[in-house]
């Protein structure tokens, strides 16, 4: 471990700290510095050398952060005024140059009491009115003496991440003369980021992917404890996430802060040199993960090619030259087409290998839930008793139970009311092939996992334990009961003491509190801190036969009808390639997804949830997408409300989605496929109709008819799925209209519909005839069906009337519209009726 080499990170990650003071007023610390320093560098030394003392402080004042904080800001859009600094707002990180409109972010920190809408993109007055700085100021402070009693480097530094990103994700890191698009800690993260390689003058990327995520959460086998052991894969990707990232940078010895990405499964180290030895060591390491999950994840690699270090972006060492220097640089980058990080990323991503192809599985056997596997554990009197307390009465003795629906199981039901989670990373690894899965009971021996309860009985903390043994790390998942919320840190600290004797690393992550996540335990000095977002949400009924008093739902006790719905970021793709000229900006924008995708969906769906209870299951949330199911109504809406949330956090970014709906009884992992097939219609027809904005496509969204083309179309924007809804409440509460009518006037739209299907593509339908037959066909149709139309409403004029404020029908014959005007409002208002019936249905 070079202790060095961590310091001087941390410095470079702090250099900036003193902008946060200078804009706050705090004039408490500060150095006295010399030539070429700032008067913000002033307070930055002043406060490193307060939280962090005299050592710190000399490595600030010998500049050696300089470079990388070059290499990181020389990327700035420079303008040509300025505005005051302490009241100009954080700018959305994809403009280029600022605009009218609702692109700018308040100045405040990330907190989870805090409501979801107060991250919205808004004006820059309304922004500017919101600046937080004092407030900040005084959360960064009380972190920090929180955590100064950390002594161990590395342990330190990656505190500090979790730290500034709470209090410097929505902070413009410059103001003065250059455009506010990069924040604090978007910055300074790459600037420590960079440090490493200012050392070799040279840097590459090394890129690590997993593959097969959704498949991977959805492969449940059999529908006993379904829901849980879903909800424990999707938590168990965050978990491995961490370890994998932590274990990478220790082979690599570097931090989990030279790791730039924050996708889901995607880790890309900015790493000195070349390594290419470490990347075969990582290789391998890789291949034995996907062997131990029995090879339901598989991984890709990639090394870039070595880059200067210098032509990162603009970087020049002398200020004097730097003016003449960057002009210079800019006008080759031009004539080059790409910046040399640019040509790394796409580097990278072409050059992606799979580690290893799966194989037909040795000695396999059938578990407890129908999964075919060849690592399992078996049920037997001594781990009997805890198996059946993650699934009530489900085990037998002699039972067999695969390694991931074990760990599916113990993370699911940990997950609920989670408060905290230790990881612990193990100093003398030696790699995990070769290891036996042992029986999980609590002993001496190392287990593989296993499930506990301490404390009385109305007070007990349950504790879960998984370990991931190619990777050496095992994680500890401390939950209270539902019940109660009860303190867990005299929990968390017994743990601690007894981890620590074998002087592994050991990392405290408090779940859901960006900004009190450090645990008061009475020693700190080589502990890491942190938190995590659980992006679970799962909904329970009371059930006094429980121990905890209530029961998490099925999908039977969620209706009749089930709906699955997925959401994903369009053309996500082509914005990061925009941006990857641009690291800092890059990074703050991949900080506010995550953001987005992690807190806000979470927070967004217990607040829905507050107003009114929902069945809803939040399966999976990260990257930019993300994947619900429950009661059909209620899944359809929560994708339209959180789409809307997306939209106005993220701006320049949308979401089309995906609905399929099926009984309770049917596979989950095909109603994904389905929901992901009709998101692919979503994004696809909203290109081919040059559609701006958000869609969705579903096996209960009708068809229509294009305005313009007369073709079918499939897409649904999410305010007209929320309409459709509402149409379908109005029409249940007006008895007059009687459900005889609504549904003759969708048999009608639906006869309308395929008839001019029929006609345009005859060769589909098996259609003969010339085309002046098939046209004269239609017109005849059209006719009939406006004949129908024309009747039934002049039969029952008082029903045509209330039915047509709500589904916005058109009366035929008038002179004002066309035919096709009329046709179309029937087509349309098919949806409106579809819903009506499920919901009049009580189908749930």
């Amino acid at each position: 471990m070079d202790e060095d080499l961590y310091k001087m990170m941390l410095v470079a990650y702090l250099h900036d700290v003193g902008k946060l003071l200078q804009r706050a007023g705090d004039k408490e610390d500060e150095c006295v510095l010399g030539k070429g320093f700032h008067e913000h560098d002033g307070f930055s030394c002043g406060f490193i050398k307060r939280y962090l003392g005299e050592e710190y402080e000399k490595l600030f004042k010998s500049s050696g952060w300089k470079k990388s904080d070059y290499a990181s800001a020389s990327e700035r859009i420079r303008r040509e005024s300025t505005e005051k600094v302490s009241t100009t707002p954080l700018l959305h990180p994809a403009k280029d140059r600022e605009e009218d409109g609702k692109w700018w972010y308040p100045v405040t920190f990330l907190s989870w009491s805090a409501p979801s809408g107060t991250y919205f993109l808004t004006n820059k007055e309304s922004a500017r009115s919101r600046i937080n700085y004092k407030n900040i100021v005084k959360e960064l402070r009380r972190l920090a003496e929180e955590i100064s009693a950390i002594e161990d480097p590395l342990s330190l530094l990656e505190t500090y991440e979790y730290v500034m990103r709470s209090v410097g994700t929505l902070v413009p890191a410059a103001v003065y003369m250059a455009e506010p698009n990069t924040s604090i800690y978007g910055h300074s993260r790459l600037a420590s980021s960079v440090y490493p390689a200012t050392r070799t003058g040279k840097y590459s990327l090394f890129l690590v992917d997993t593959k097969g995520i959704q498949r991977f959460v959805t492969n449940v086998k059999g529908e006993s404890e379904a829901s849980k052991r879903l909800r424990g894969r999707s938590f168990f990707l965050q978990l491995l996430q961490q370890a994998m990232v932590d274990r990478v940078a220790d082979i690599l010895q570097l931090s989990e802060v030279n790791n730039i990405s924050f996708e889901p499964g995607r880790l890309i180290f900015m790493v000195p040199g070349r390594p290419e030895e470490k990347k075969k060591e990582v290789e391998h390491l890789l291949q034995e993960i996907s062997e131990w999950s029995e090879f339901e994840l598989q991984f890709t690699t990639a090394l870039s090619n070595e880059k200067e270090i210098s032509k990162l972006k603009f970087y020049v060492e002398e200020d004097e030259n730097s003016n003449n220097e960057m002009r210079q640089d800019e006008r080759q980058d031009k004539e080059e087409g790409k910046s040399n990080f640019e040509e790394a990323l796409d580097q990278v991503f072409k050059k992606q290998r799979l580690i290893v192809l799966p194989s037909i599985l040795e000695r396999s056997s059938q578990d407890r839930f129908g999964e075919v596997t060849s690592k399992w554990i078996e049920v037997d009197n001594e781990n009997i008793s805890w198996l059946n307390a993650l699934a009530p009465g489900e085990f037998e003795v002699g039972d067999k139970l695969s390694i991931m629906n074990l760990i599916s199981l113990i993370v699911g039901h940990s997950a609920r009311n989670l408060k905290a989670v230790i990881e612990v990373i193990e100093k003398d690894w030696k790699g995990g092939k070769n290891e036996s899965i042992k029986k999980g009971r609590e002993g001496e021996d190392e287990e593989f996992a296993y499930y506990s309860e301490k404390g009385k009985k109305d007070e007990r903390i349950r504790i879960g334990k998984i370990r991931i043994a190619p990777l050496g790390i095992s994680f500890y998942l401390i939950h209270s009961p539902e019940t109660r919320d009860i303190d867990v840190t005299p929990v968390v600290e017994s743990l601690i003491s007894t981890l620590r004797r074998e002087k592994n690393r050991v990392k405290v992550f408090k779940i859901n509190d960006p900004l009190n996540f450090v645990f008061n335990v009475s020693d700190k000095r080589n502990l890491t801190f942190g938190y995590m977002i659980v992006n679970t949400f799962h909904p329970v009924d009371r059930d006094e036969t429980k121990q905890t008093g209530i029961k998490f739902k099925t999908l039977d006790d969620m209706g009749d009808f089930i709906g699955m719905g997925s959401i994903d970021g369009d053309e996500i793709g082509t914005l990061v390639k925009a941006l990857s000229r641009y690291p800092s900006r890059f990074m703050t924008l991949s900080v506010l997804m995550n953001f987005v995708f992690t807190f806000y969906m979470v927070k967004r769906i217990e607040e829905i949830s507050g107003e009114n209870p929902i069945d809803v299951v939040l399966l999976y949330s990260g990257g930019d997408d993300l994947v619900v199911y429950g009661r059909w109504e209620d899944t359809l809406k929560i994708l339209a409300r959180l789409a809307e949330g997306v939209e106005r956090i993220l701006g320049c970014i949308t979401v089309s989605g995906g609905f399929t709906m099926f009984k309770p009884s049917y596979p989950l992992y095909r109603a994904y496929y389905e929901s992901r097939e009709f998101e692919d219609i979503a994004k696809r027809e909203k290109k081919e109709l040059g559609k701006k904005g958000g869609y969705v496509a579903g096996n209960v969204l009708e068809p229509y008819l294009d305005d313009i083309s007369g073709r079918g179309v499939r897409i649904y924007s999410w305010e007209d799925v929320m309409k459709a809804l509402d149409n379908a409440d109005m029409l249940i509460k007006e008895a007059e209209i009687s459900s005889g009518y609504l549904y003759r006037l969708h048999q009608l739209g639906t006869e309308i519909f395929e008839s001019v299907l029929d006609n345009k593509n005859p060769d589909e339908k098996g259609g003969n005839g010339t085309s002046r037959d098939r046209l004269s066909s239609l017109e005849i149709w059209k006719a009939r069906s406006l004949v129908s139309y024309a009747y039934m409403n002049a039969r029952n004029p008082d029903t045509f009337t209330k039915a047509s404020k709500i589904l916005g029908l058109i009366p035929y014959p008038v002179n004002s519209v066309t035919e096709d005007e009329v046709i179309r409002s029937i087509v349309r208002a098919r949806t409106a009726i579809q819903f009506y019936s499920l919901k009049s249905r009580k189908t749930g």
